[in-house]
Parts: C-alpha cells; sequence; structure tokens
C-alpha cells in the first residue's frame, strides 16, 4: 500500500458513466506490472482523453506501489509533514550509497526537491508540506526505480567472499 497526501480519484467530469469508473478502478485495483499501468493510461487516453491531474496523480500512485514492491519497501505511510518510506529487512545504507542514490536523484530533480528528502536507518523521510504533489510523486516514483540497485549493491558490499 501507498498512503500518500495527494489526490488520486477519477472525476465524473472525465468518466461519468459510473460503471465505467467502476470498471476503470477494478482494473487498476489489478495491476501488477508498469505494463499494465501504461495500457491503462493508453486506454484512458484512447476512450476518453487526456487524464486530469487526480487521474495522473492516481497513474503515479501506481507506478510508486509497484516499484515499492520490487524495492522491497514494506510500508508508504505520511502523517502532517512526513511521507516515509520504510525498506524491507532494516537493511541499512552506507553513508556512501545515499550519496550516490542522491547523485541520481538530482540528475532529475533540483536542489529544493531533494532537501526535502532525509535518510535514518532503514527509511527515507519526505517533508511532504514543502513540495506539490506532482513533485512529490515524481520524486518517490524515480526513487523507487532507482532504490532496487542500490539495496542490491549493499548486500554485495556486506557480504564478505574468501576464496
Amino acid at each position: 500500500e501507498a498512503d500518500l497526501p495527494v489526490k488520486a480519484f477519477i472525476p465524473e467530469t472525465y468518466i461519468d458513466d459510473l460503471e465505467q469508473r467502476l470498471y476503470m478502478y477494478r482494473k487498476m485495483a489489478g495491476v501488477q506490472s508498469e505494463e499494465d499501468i501504461a495500457q491503462i493510461e493508453a486506454e484512458l487516453r484512447d476512450r476518453y482523453g487526456e487524464p486530469p491531474q487526480p487521474v495522473r496523480n492516481i497513474l503515479s500512485v501506481l507506478r510508486i506501489r509497484v516499484r515499492a514492491h520490487k524495492a522491497k519497501v514494506i510500508a508508504i505511510t505520511h502523517d502532517r509533514r512526513t511521507v516515509m518510506v520504510r525498506c524491507a529487512m532494516n537493511l541499512n545504507l552506507s553513508n556512501a550509497a545515499v550519496i550516490r542514490l542522491y547523485t541520481r536523484l538530482r540528475e532529475k530533480h533540483p536542489p529544493e526537491v531533494l532537501y526535502c528528502v532525509r535518510y535514518e536507518r532503514d527509511r527515507f523521510l519526505v517533508n511532504w508540506t514543502d513540495l506539490m504533489p506532482v513533485q512529490l510523486l515524481r520524486l518517490l516514483e524515480d526513487m523507487l526505480l532507482v532504490l532496487p540497485e542500490f539495496l542490491l549493491q549493499e548486500v554485495f558490499a556486506s557480504t564478505d567472499i574468501r576464496l
């Protein structure tokens, strides 16, 4: 689950027929991969035109859920100020890995967005009150896309193999 402080829904003004809206929600609930999300997005565009922001937010939340699963994230929750992304296995990233991760994220996100992110033990904390919803969603999508690569590097780095 991804509990995020964004408006993510299908407005009646986009799909006015209740049965069709429910059909799309059911399709979205069954998403297993980014390919599934791309198919839903294509279907929405073909049938109803350009999705409004709340629908784009749903698609982003779906991508976050799929990527979180691949990144072995066990929870994404929020409170009044912070979104918390908890990694599985209480895995701690080294300082070097965190720096490499921030460097990768800097390719797509300005410093004022990355200043909202901090890493503590097994979790990332994002101060979402300083971000627009779209910035928060893109940041989480990108972070969860590259995180598995860093987790894998950390596992290999912590394994001492002697021949």
